[in-house]
């Protein structure tokens, strides 16, 4: 067993949302499996996360593999949800009742 590597600490801002990432290549590695490991963290809700915190297991990923890329086109295609596109515009019109 390989032992995991520490934590890279990034920040991302998606539609003007600061986002906290800590990725970690190796958080658990034996014979040819590697687990790497991706948290986000961000104060409002995303279009994958209602909470606005994800933590993620990635199988294998390839060494170029960039993490900021990664959950910026996740976010990108999240937001093409329907129902995330709903509630921007239930959060932006407002509830009177």
């Amino acid at each position: 067993m390989i032992p995991a590597l520490p934590y890279r600490e990034l920040s991302l801002h998606w539609q003007g949302q600061p986002l906290a990432l800590r990725y970690t290549s190796v958080w658990f590695a034996a014979g040819n499996y590697r687990a790497a490991h991706l948290e986000i963290r961000c104060a409002s809700p995303l279009p994958f996360t209602q909470t606005g915190y994800s933590s993620d297991f990635l199988r294998n990923p390839p060494e170029e593999f960039d993490p900021l890329a990664f959950v910026a086109a996740w976010l990108e295609d999240a937001a093409g949800d329907p129902a995330w596109q709903a509630q921007q515009e239930r959060d932006r019109q407002g509830c009177l009742f």
